[in-house]
């Protein structure tokens, strides 16, 4: 992960992208891509930020909803969180909405 990257994620909201649909079984969320088939699954703690992303949000929200669900410290559930959005958003699953200033 490099600075760059955190960066990124910092500067603007996150939002899911209509690329994918989900769903849950017992014990997981079940993804599929709408023009591919592609299929991925998510285990728990992905499942918790998957869930958050319904309405746009934050890093810091992400970072929060993760750290009062499970028994992490808030810089590991960061970098955790922004390797996740780095994989979801390069399947076409999350993209980072950038205020723009003047």
């Amino acid at each position: 992960m490099t600075e760059n990257m955190t960066a990124q994620w910092s500067q603007g909201i996150v939002r899911r992208t209509n690329a994918w649909v989900s769903g849950k079984s017992a014990d997981e969320t079940l993804m599929m891509r709408i023009d591919t088939g592609e299929y991925l699954a998510l285990n728990d703690t992905a499942t918790v930020l998957w869930d958050a992303l319904e309405s746009p949000c934050s890093l810091e929200q992400l970072c929060e909803r993760l750290t009062v669900g499970f028994p992490v410290e808030p810089e590991q559930a960061r970098g955790d969180i922004i390797r996740l959005l780095d994989e979801l958003e390069e399947e076409g699953a999350v993209t980072l909405d950038v205020a723009k200033t003047a």
